[in-house]
């Protein structure tokens, strides 16, 4: 509420600052409005690469900045605090701190962060006050810095993954030989996941880290898209219309190139059209954050065999709540909110080749049916008429998991006999 409070006040005075450039525009005869948007923005700007210096090797100082102007300079300030050096950061980290994984659980189908009480967080009311407050290049601002952000934990994971690889890779042999081919029931399935959990287990709590804190930025960036997307639509609705169409050309173009190489050409990078498209899209919130690739990087071997370590030693601390129909931790101190989670590991994958995301979902059904049928070969479980709450959150896992990247179910019902999707469908 503190933050609500504070962007209502700050929406009062800047719309009383653009409003005066408006009515001295009527006197001297020049266009304030314009001159309001181009300077505000330019402030806005200044401060996410000031803000973002902290994530590059090479810095860019205040009057080194291509939006600072010897005739207009922007003030630099000192940084309030040490975790942020604009304002930009302050505001980024505020929000940040209001959907903390460890304190809020995201709902999809209310479009928000909810705290342990119940009370709304951070949702829809939240996104349009900061787009009524700083308008529609502050939100660019604050996604821009989420963006850096993102960026920033893709690369310490992928650093963290090749020391982490070449440190285990005996356990990651080993695992692969024991399994065996995708489509084959390993023998004494339970006891070698567990061993393989075990063995590579003080790995997972750094990417346990780096898939929350990613998946909570997407989350945002998501929320911060649709608010532009929405606005836009009411505001400018043929521009809207007309950047759509060519959106859904061009990318009509590049799948039609791809499926036949030969006879349909690459749209033309000589045109420059692909790069001056983006940033109107990006602006009109038109993109997908979570299908972005962030980062090139080689190959990292056995990433979807370590990934599919980190869910099942991740999802046994997790229950799935009926009521809100999402996983929820059994202890908030050990674990975050299970759809950042999840949408954090749906970004991981989606920095390296899509075999690895099949790769990923092999193994996790591989697994399932391996517990089905250790299942009903144990009497005392009853033949297996219930599915086991390991069984359970893995399915709701991957149906989370192919709702946020975008892939059709049939990668994994493919796998998967009808019986166990009856009793717990996707």
């Amino acid at each position: 509420w503190e933050l609500e409070t504070k962007l209502e006040g700050l929406e009062r005075h800047l719309y009383g600052f653009r409003r005066s450039f408006e009515y001295i525009s009527d006197y001297v005869g020049i266009y304030g409005l314009k001159v309001w948007q181009e300077e505000f923005s330019r402030i806005v700007n200044f401060s996410v690469e000031q803000e973002c210096n902290a994530y590059l090797k090479k810095k860019v100082n205040p009057w080194q900045s291509r939006y600072q102007s010897k005739a207009v300079p922007i003030p630099v300030h000192p940084p309030l605090d040490a975790n942020a050096a604009t304002f930009i950061g302050r505001l980024v980290r505020e929000i940040l701190a209001l959907t903390d994984a460890q304190a809020c659980t995201y709902l999809d189908a209310s479009s928000g962060w909810f705290d342990a009480s119940g009370r709304e967080a951070l949702g829809i009311r939240t996104a349009s006050l900061l787009h009524r407050s700083l308008g529609t290049a502050g939100v660019r601002g604050l996604d821009s810095t989420l963006s850096f952000m993102i960026v920033s934990q893709l690369q310490s994971f992928a650093r963290a993954h090749a020391a982490g690889v070449r440190e285990h890779k005996g356990a990651f042999e080993e695992l692969a030989s024991e399994l065996g081919a995708p489509s084959t029931l390993a023998a004494n399935a339970p006891r070698v996941y567990a061993a393989a959990v075990q063995k590579t287990a003080k790995l997972w709590q750094g990417v346990l880290q780096v898939a929350g804190r990613v998946g909570q930025a997407q989350l945002l960036r998501r929320h911060l898209a649709s608010e532009l997307n929405f606005t836009c639509r009411l505001d400018s609705p043929h521009l809207s219309c007309a950047l759509e169409v060519v959106s859904d050309s061009l990318t009509g173009d590049v799948q039609r190139h791809y499926q036949h190489p030969e006879e349909r050409p690459y749209p033309s990078e000589a045109s420059g059209l692909l790069r001056d498209i983006a940033p109107y899209l990006d602006t009109m919130g038109l993109t997908s954050p979570i299908l972005k690739i962030y980062i090139t990087t080689e190959p990292l071997e056995c990433v979807a065999t370590a990934l599919f370590l980190f869910t099942i030693s991740t999802l046994g601390k997790y229950r799935f709540d009926a009521r809100l129909q999402v996983l929820v931790p059994l202890d908030r101190r050990e674990c975050p909110d299970s759809t950042p989670l999840t949408v954090g590991v749906v970004t991981l994958l989606k920095q390296f080749h899509s075999a690895d995301t099949a790769r990923f979902l092999q193994l996790h059904c591989q697994r399932v049916r391996c517990l089905v049928v250790a299942l009903g070969k144990d009497k005392k479980a009853g033949g297996g008429k219930e599915l086991p709450p390991e069984v359970a959150n893995v399915l709701v896992f991957l149906g989370e998991f192919c709702r946020y990247s975008n892939l059709d179910r049939r990668a994994v019902t493919a796998h998967l006999p009808p019986y166990v999707l009856d009793k717990f469908p996707l």
